[in-house]
């Protein structure tokens, strides 16, 4: 019989750096590679490891390191990849993805690999440890697989073409280990593969330890907010999932934390452990982290610099200087006083121009008409370095889960209406505890847009409410929703090996 062989954490050794019984990054630790059918897992020690490998992959940069909160905004109307930088996410920005293109094949490829750590773990048959660890241990990695299959399913799934919902075509859900190396699955429907997440969550929240608290791994709050997310984005399909989105958001917020306050907004995303609205975080150090590769390069001038803002349209969004979010700390046109193009002043809300040295001198006069356009419009307060956790899930996520859901369908209003309210007092100045005094979709979306920005939401929510997309640099033309490029190829080596189906329009 063919020996599996199975990378636990995908590295060889772990230094001592990088593991770290306080932080609980990768603490638990096995060899680098393990015949397990000669070895199999045995011990609490041995799941931990092996779901420790799961988190691990997850924060790979074409997983949560990076790519996937990419794809998600450069294919929305807040950003795009511009050109002239490092020529990233031009073929994503501008949905120019052909099934031979690494971005598609590098995230499929990374996320069923997570997915394997989790069915391992899921599998075994742990003979020694204390009973509430292994049970937490199934339970994360319950969660980690049904997490990574809605991933999945919202990057490469058909259920945007032609507007076919839960009766389009999926993606193969994996529950075996060693299963896809057996290439004996297939794609299912977007609804089969919603219930088998509803499943895995379910059964997650049957095991987890209640009283874990550990924000870098799956807790009890964790699982549920994941379960809201998951509701939302079905919701759009069948409007009975909101109820569920609602009732699981509630129970997520009971669980503690908070929306953070104005004083802390801005530091918060800076901070390199999880602050008092952490839900879900993946681990990053000094060490373990995508370097080169990682968000804030993707963001930052002085990194790679190719994801910036589509500027009229965040401006206009923004436009109110009295929201800590629309604060130069967090975004705007490249606010330099000096860079290798010259000197700048600021006119106006995030208006700049560019002076010429009479105008330095104070010879001449800045006629404010004069727009600075050298420059873009840029992400500064979110993914600020490379060694910062990747914030996967926020209080303030379950806040407008819960809010939304509450407007779809008609019941709580009273409960979020006060919630949104909460969040205005957090983000405006003056903490106005009753700026909004009626409910509606409109404020709810755009208030959810606000707090999300530049955090992987964008595309998605466009598509739950089925809006075209925006006319950017690289999609000239727009997209609009039920095109067949809304969804991802299927990698070209997955079909070449599985035979599974491709979608529509490659």
């Amino acid at each position: 019989m063919k020996k599996i062989i199975f990378s636990i954490l995908a590295v060889a050794l772990l230094s001592s750096g990088l593991t770290s019984c306080s932080d609980d990054r990768l603490d638990a630790t096995l060899e680098g590679a393990r015949d397990i059918e000669a070895k199999p897992l045995e011990t609490a020690t041995d799941l931990r490891a092996t779901v420790s490998g799961a988190y691990y992959r997850m924060v790979n940069a074409t997983y949560y390191g990076r790519d996937i909160i990419i794809f998600s905004e450069v294919r929305g109307d807040n950003a795009y990849a511009a050109a002239g930088f490092s020529n990233r996410f031009q073929n994503v920005s501008g949905f120019n993805l052909t099934p031979t293109h690494a971005y598609p094949a590098d995230t499929w490829k990374k996320i069923y690999e997570v997915i394997s750590s989790a069915n391992l773990a899921i599998g075994s048959d742990i003979k020694s440890g204390n009973e509430t660890e292994i049970k937490q241990g199934k339970a994360e990695a319950y969660a980690i697989r049904a997490l990574a299959h809605f991933d999945l399913l919202r990057i490469y799934g058909q259920q945007y073409v032609d507007d076919l919902g839960l009766n389009a075509v999926g993606v193969p859900y994996i529950t075996r280990f060693g299963e896809l190396d057996a290439k004996n699955y297939k794609r299912i429907s977007v609804k089969e593969v919603r219930d088998n997440i509803y499943k895995d969550l379910d059964e997650a929240l049957k095991l987890v330890d209640k009283n874990a608290s550990n924000k870098k791994r799956f807790t009890q709050q964790a699982i549920y907010g994941v379960k809201s997310r998951v509701a939302m984005f079905f919701g759009a399909f069948d409007a009975a999932d909101y109820s569920i989105a609602m009732e699981s958001a509630k129970t997520a917020m009971d669980l503690g934390g908070s929306i953070i306050q104005r004083s802390a907004y801005i530091a918060s995303f800076r901070a390199e452990e999880p602050q008092s609205n952490a839900v879900f975080e993946l681990a990053q150090d000094n060490i373990n982290n995508p370097g080169n590769n990682s968000l804030y390069t993707i963001f930052a001038y002085v990194g790679y610099g190719d994801v910036v803002g589509l500027g009229e349209n965040l401006q206009e969004l923004f436009e109110d200087e009295t929201d800590i979010r629309s604060s130069l700390e967090m975004q705007g046109y490249n606010n330099l006083a000096q860079n290798d193009k010259g000197n700048y002043k600021k006119i106006g809300t995030n208006k700049y121009i560019k002076l010429t040295k009479e105008e330095l001198d104070g010879d001449v006069a800045v006629d404010p008409s004069i727009r600075y356009n050298l420059e873009h419009y840029r992400n500064f307060g979110k993914y600020t370095g490379m060694s910062a956790n990747i914030k996967v899930m926020r209080y303030e996520e379950l806040v407008f889960n819960f809010i939304e859901a509450a407007v779809r369908t008609h019941t709580e209003e009273g409960v979020a209406l006060n919630l949104l309210n909460k969040v205005a007092a957090e983000r405006y100045l003056g903490n106005p505890t009753a700026k909004y005094t009626a409910l509606t979709l409109e404020d709810v979306l755009t208030e959810r847009r606000k707090e999300l920005v530049f955090e992987g939401f964008r595309f998605e929510d466009q598509m739950r409410n089925k809006e075209n997309l925006a006319i950017t640099p690289q999609a000239t033309k727009g997209v609009k929703y039920g095109e067949a490029k809304l969804a991802f190829p299927i990698p070209r080596n997955e079909i070449n090996a599985s035979k599974i189906d491709q979608n529509k329009g490659y």
